[in-house]
């Protein structure tokens, strides 16, 4: 039986939704932590958006051993 584990997955700053986005297309399971939050502009509009809750990082879902694949 293959256990599965998360891991933290270090990317340059500000290419975690790119980084994601192939790992998906590869089949490979990953999540971003996302925290929302609201401005309030000088024109007093409200503005929600969503960062990065731990910037630069990913979190893959694998088996440990065979994490390392040469393309």
């Amino acid at each position: 039986m293959i256990s599965i584990t998360w891991f933290a997955f270090f990317t340059r700053p500000r290419h975690e939704k790119c980084v994601l986005r192939h790992l998906t297309e590869r089949d490979i399971e990953g999540f971003r932590a996302l925290a929302r939050t609201t401005y309030l502009w000088t024109n007093r509009r409200k503005v929600v958006s969503e960062l990065p809750l731990f910037p630069s990082y990913l979190f893959v879902n694998i088996a440990p051993k065979p994490r390392i694949q040469k393309v």
